[in-house]
């Protein structure tokens, strides 16, 4: 069994993890654009297929870590299991994370395990927590 925990919190961030945090944020939904127009230009919905077409271009355009391109290409291909019927855009500001993409240190503290985030990021306040199991 599968357990998903949602975290909503507020950080207490520099403006330069501020900014490194939005151009990740940003670069996330920029790779989900781009899987998208692929995806769709390509008739390609399967998460393996669509894999094999734009892992190494995701990377290496958006500069994203390994796990966040493999989660863009699936926020993607999850999107299109509902409806084929028009190409999608992403627009809202948002990353899917999971366990290697985000580290809970309890009430006070997260930890982002990119090279650009060397620090452990604060919370100034945790909001909600949710949990789903699967």
């Amino acid at each position: 069994m599968e357990v998903i925990k949602t975290v909503v919190c507020k950080l207490d961030v520099t403006e330069d993890e501020f900014k490194k945090l939005m151009d990740t944020v940003k670069a996330f939904r920029d790779a989900c654009n781009y899987i998208s127009e692929v995806a769709w230009e390509g008739r390609c919905f399967n998460p393996v297929a669509l894999h094999h077409l734009v892992y190494y271009k995701t990377r290496e355009r958006f500069k994203l870590p390994a796990n966040l391109a493999i989660r863009a290409r699936d926020r993607v291909a999850k999107s299109y299991k509902t409806n084929r019927k028009k190409q999608h855009k992403f627009r809202q500001l948002s990353m899917d994370l999971d366990k290697r993409l985000l580290h809970f240190l309890g009430m006070e503290s997260i930890k982002f395990p990119y090279p650009q985030f060397t620090e452990e990021l604060r919370l100034s306040s945790l909001l909600e927590i949710t949990s789903k199991n699967f």
